[in-house]
């Protein structure tokens, strides 16, 4: 990789991010046309594609971490994302042994930043056909920016509180975005009707943009998650210690 290459991949030095600043510090500085800004975040984001899928997750967080007028805008619409996590016990493990080590003793919320609608619940089940085979469900309904608080804490949390001694190293995990939600509990004839969160039509573009930024929120605690297992489990390595033989 030649030193060009580098700096185009660099989120500090890459130009598209630069004009991507500048929008959001308009937007901040008072820019009254909301969607004058997003766009202007937009037509940088287009370039972007040609580069690396890391640099994306960068630009997309770098877009989210950012305060203001842009952001508040944003964080005035509520978005409920699902994340199904399966897992499965080692052998001689319980459900027990892991909700133990599993259970959540710190919450997702951040003090000053609650926005009322919002919520996590949290649904775990038993495979009927595999006992051993655990998967939580996860539902949580936030702005952009606290759900970028909740994977920050939730990396960290996990990364304090590893399930290794109690679960198999392989866990599928999905990370979705609720389109619609639909009521087929009645008797008879159910008339079609277009995606709708909580009687409210989805606005398709709307939702692609959301899709867009929940990519970068959950690539980035992606990133963060296995840089942190990774470092656990080089301490708890004991080849890292390397002992020369006593001479006698």
């Amino acid at each position: 990789m030649d030193g060009r290459e580098n700096s185009r991949n660099s989120p500090g030095k890459n130009p598209h991010i630069a004009a991507i600043d500048g929008a959001i510090t308009e937007a901040r500085d008072g820019l009254d046309d909301r969607t004058g800004a997003e766009s202007k975040i937009q037509d940088p984001l287009i370039h972007i594609g040609r580069y690396s899928q890391s640099l994306k997750y960068s630009v997309y967080a770098h877009c989210i971490e950012k305060k203001g007028a842009f952001m508040t805008a944003k964080n005035s619409e509520l978005v409920t994302t699902v994340s199904i996590l399966t897992r499965r016990l080692r052998e001689g493990k319980t459900y027990d042994d892991f909700r133990k080590a599993w259970y959540h003793t710190t919450g997702f919320g951040v003090k000053d930043k609650e926005v009322e609608g919002t919520g996590n619940r949290m649904f775990s089940m038993i495979n009927v056909f595999d006992p051993r085979e655990v998967v939580v469900v996860g539902f949580s309904t936030t702005t952009l920016e606290q759900l970028k608080d909740a994977l920050d804490i939730d990396v960290k949390v996990r990364g304090e509180n590893p399930l290794d001694d109690i679960i198999e190293p392989d866990i599928g995990r999905k990370f979705c975005a609720l389109i619609s939600e639909d009521d087929f509990s009645a008797v008879g004839n159910i008339p079609y009707k277009l995606p709708t969160i909580a009687g409210k039509e989805t606005d398709m573009a709307e939702f692609a943009k959301t899709m867009q930024s929940l990519q970068g929120l959950f690539g980035a605690a992606s990133k963060k998650r296995d840089a942190v297992n990774e470092a656990r489990k080089k301490r708890n390595d004991p080849s890292r210690y390397h002992f020369k033989p006593l001479m006698t």
